[in-house]
Order: structure tokens, then sequence, then C-alpha cells
């Protein structure tokens, strides 16, 4: 007995030094992992052919990229948005989307983006290419503020134009990292954004500034590619339709006509 506890005592000092890990999107559907996965492979086969253009020395480092971090996307509703007499929440003027953003990394750094989507009943690559420098960075600062505040939580990822908010409950408080972008930063600015916490309020308040200078539609961040596809077949299905009535009431009218004048 004496021999086992002096093997295991040592593990339970480590294990009680060690900080638990933070498991940044843990909490992906094995579907939609799946789905990332296979459009890795999609998404190599396409950038590999010029790998310059979408930031890659070669072909070989494109062979070698892997997937990082994933998040699935919130949006902002433009209403909720507009009508939050005073801004204190981004939460609870969100919404969920079916569409995933993950990191292709390679050697551990960010480099490019791979969306997916529900699309024609099941998940898929919709959408690649671009930096994810910021967003990366901006991801790992978050977790690291929720380890300095000891607070076990993943952030909530919702999407403002070309914009991420990082976006977690600290207590009774709503803080954001905002993802550091050229020309779209918190002030338009491009600043790095994503180097401290920022109460929700002071994010939501520049977003409904923002909303009063935006077309209707725009705020958020473009809806979900599926969405996108859904009404545009709606619409074409739509027109489609309409051009049938629309020919066999012509043809219906000529046929008339034509026995009327036989009489």
């Amino acid at each position: 007995m004496k021999t086992i506890f002096r093997v295991l005592a040592p593990l339970l000092v480590l294990l009680w030094l060690v900080p638990p890990v933070h498991a940044v999107g843990s909490n992906i559907p094995a579907e939609v992992q799946s789905a990332a996965t296979r459009g890795l492979e999609l998404f190599k086969s396409k950038t590999s052919t010029q790998p310059r253009l979408y930031g890659f020395s070669g072909a070989e480092d494109v062979n070698r990229t892997t997937l990082g971090r994933g998040f699935r996307i919130y949006y902002v509703d433009p209403d909720k948005l507009r009508s939050q007499a005073q801004p204190k929440s981004l939460l609870a003027i969100a919404y969920p989307a079916e569409v995933w953003e993950f990191v292709v990394t390679l050697d551990g750094q960010p480099k490019s983006f791979l969306t997916i989507a529900r699309q024609d009943g099941q998940y898929q690559m919709v959408r690649f290419g671009g930096d994810a420098t910021d967003f990366d960075v901006a991801a790992g600062n978050f977790v690291r503020f929720a380890k300095e505040r000891d607070a076990a939580i993943e952030p909530v990822v919702v999407k403002a134009g070309p914009v991420h908010y990082f976006t977690g409950k600290f207590g009774e408080q709503e803080l954001i990292v905002a993802e550091a972008r050229t020309g779209g930063g918190l002030n338009g600015s491009g600043d790095a954004d994503y180097t401290r916490l920022r109460d929700a309020s002071e994010i939501v308040k520049h977003l409904q500034d923002v909303q009063k200078n935006t077309p209707r539609g725009e705020m958020s961040g473009g809806g979900s590619p599926s969405a996108q596809s859904e009404n545009t077949s709606r619409w074409a299905q739509l027109w489609a339709v309409s051009g049938l009535v629309m020919i066999g009431g012509v043809l219906g009218t000529l046929h008339l006509f034509r026995r009327a004048r036989a009489r």
C-alpha cells in the first residue's frame, strides 16, 4: 500500500499544480468536425495549384496544413440591435447559425480559414481563404484572459460585418475580445482591439452607431451561407413556376383565339 502511495503521490501533486486545459471548440458536433476534416483535404487540393495566392510559399506547405481552432458563428439580429435602448449585452441580440469557422494552421501558426455550413441537408465546406492571424490571436487572448480570471468558459463568436467578437460571461459581467482587422476594428481604424477585454455595452453601442450608417441587412455579417443558398434556390423556383404559369396562360389564350376564329 505504501509503495502504491509513493508512486501516486507525485502524480497527484503534478495534477494539482497543472492548471486545467481550456479545450477551445470541444463542443463541435462530430458531423461538423468530420465535414471540416473532409474540407481540409478539399482546401489542400484547391490551394495547392496556386499556393502563393493563398499566402503559402509552395504546395509542400499547403499539404502540411492542419485544422486549428473551430467555433460556431453567431450573427447579430439587426432588429434586436436597433431596439436595445440601453446597450448591455451582445449575447442577448445574437443568434446561432448553422455555420462553423475553422482556422487552418501550418506548423501551429494560423494561415487561413475554412468555413463549414449546412447545405443540401448536410455539412460541407462552403468557403475558404483569407488571413486567420487576427482571428486566432483574438481567440487565444480570450482563453488566456479567462484563465487569468479562473473562468472555465469558451467564447461565443459573434460576427458583425467583417469582425468577429469573442464573447463570454465573467460572473455577472459580459466581456469581449474584438478581432483586430484593418479598417474594421472597434473604431474603424484597425487598432489591435484583441489586446484587452472590453465591456459588452461598449461593443453594442459601437455596433448601434455603425448600424445607423449601414444599409439594412448588412449588420448580420452576411448571414449563413446555407441560408443565402436556400433563399437563392427559393427565388429561382418561384421565378421558374411564375414563368411556367405565364407561358401556360399565353398558350391557353392562343388556343382559345384559334378555336374562336375556326368557328
